[in-house]
C-alpha cells in the first residue's frame, strides 16, 4: 500500500515539468539554439539554430543574433525594413556617442556593408576589420551577417567585445538604401 505513495507524486511532478517546458518552448519563452561547431555561415541568411544567442526588440521588431567561437564573433541583424540596418555596441552615449557601429543595405547592385562611426573607419585612419559580411533582402525584410575578431587591435575605432553586459543600439530604415538617411522611429537600445 505505501510502496507507490512516493512514486506517483514524483511521476506527476515530472510530467507537469515536461508539460511546462514544452509549453514554454512553444510560446517562445525559451530560446535554446545550437550553433554549428565552426560558427554560423555568413551568407546573408539566418537559419534556425545557427546562432547561440538572440535578442528581439519587440517595439521595433528587430532581432540581433550572435555566436562567439574562439577569438571571433559572428553577428546578424534582421529587420522588417527594406532599407539600411545598423547595430552598434560598446558606447557610452548619449545617443550614438562612442559606439562601434556596423551598417548595411541591399540594393540592385548587391549588399553594401561598412563599420562606421558616422564615417567609415578607413576614412578616419582606422582599418577595415570585418572579416566577412553578407546581406539579403526578401519580402519579409533585410538580413545582414558579419564576422570579426573580438578584439581587432584597432583600439581607436573598434570597441572590443568582452564577456558580460555591454550597451547595444540598433536601428533600421523602412526603405532608404544608403548609409546616411536618418532613423527617426525604428531605433532601440
Amino acid at each position: 500500500m505505501y510502496r507507490n505513495s512516493l512514486g506517483l507524486p514524483v511521476a506527476a511532478l515530472l510530467a507537469a515539468l515536461l508539460g511546462f517546458f514544452t509549453l514554454a518552448a512553444d510560446l517562445g519563452w525559451l530560446h535554446v539554439a545550437h550553433a554549428p561547431a565552426g560558427g554560423p555561415v555568413v551568407d546573408g541568411k539566418i537559419m534556425p539554430g545557427e546562432y547561440a544567442h538572440q535578442y528581439t526588440d519587440k517595439d521595433i521588431s528587430m532581432t540581433i543574433y550572435w555566436t562567439v567561437v574562439g577569438d571571433e564573433i559572428s553577428l546578424a541583424a534582421q529587420s522588417p525594413g527594406k532599407g539600411w540596418i545598423a547595430v552598434g555596441w560598446g558606447g557610452e552615449g548619449p545617443l550614438m556617442q562612442g559606439f562601434d557601429i556596423a551598417i548595411g543595405y541591399v540594393d540592385s547592385a548587391g549588399a553594401h556593408f561598412e563599420p562606421v562611426a558616422h564615417h567609415a573607419d578607413t576614412e578616419l585612419g582606422g582599418t577595415a576589420d570585418i572579416l566577412q559580411a553578407a546581406g539579403s533582402e526578401t519580402k519579409d525584410g533585410t538580413v545582414f551577417e558579419w564576422r570579426r575578431k573580438l578584439v581587432t587591435g584597432d583600439t581607436q575605432y573598434d570597441k572590443p567585445f568582452q564577456a558580460g553586459t555591454m550597451p547595444v543600439i540598433m536601428a533600421y530604415s523602412m526603405d532608404a538604401q544608403d548609409f546616411a538617411t536618418y532613423h527617426d522611429t525604428h531605433r532601440a537600445t
